[in-house]
């Protein structure tokens, strides 16, 4: 299953990509 800390690496990666 997709942890916390996964969910949470997923978004910051994202929002560098979009920055």
């Amino acid at each position: 299953m997709i942890t916390v800390s996964m969910l949470l690496q997923v978004a910051t990666f994202e929002v560098m990509c979009f920055s």
